[in-house]
């Protein structure tokens, strides 16, 4: 678990590390937002998205990959629209 949890904060890190190369964020410590929505989004899409979640799996089983336009597709035809404002003042994780 302790590795497992050394690897999730290194790939975290360099998640945010990114956002200041890609100049969405002047250092590190100004992602905490980002971290924050990204949080909100992950437990959202668990709690509401499981039979997506679990379709993609059996889909993903059965193909082995799925490519970019083919996935755009495939999410197109599954997925519900996220309203993102929506997300972002919700307090419910």
């Amino acid at each position: 678990m302790r590795k497992e949890l050394v690897s999730d904060m290194s790939s975290a890190l360099e998640a945010r590390q990114t956002a200041v190369d890609w100049g969405v964020a002047k250092a590190v410590k100004d992602t905490d937002p980002y971290a924050h929505t990204g949080y909100k989004l992950a437990s959202r899409l668990l709690r509401m998205d499981q039979p997506l979640i679990e379709s993609l799996a059996r889909e993903l089983t059965s193909q082995g990959t799925i490519e970019g336009d083919a996935l755009k597709k495939w999410l197109d035809g599954n997925a519900s629209p996220l309203n993102f404002d929506e997300l972002e003042t919700s307090i419910t994780y």
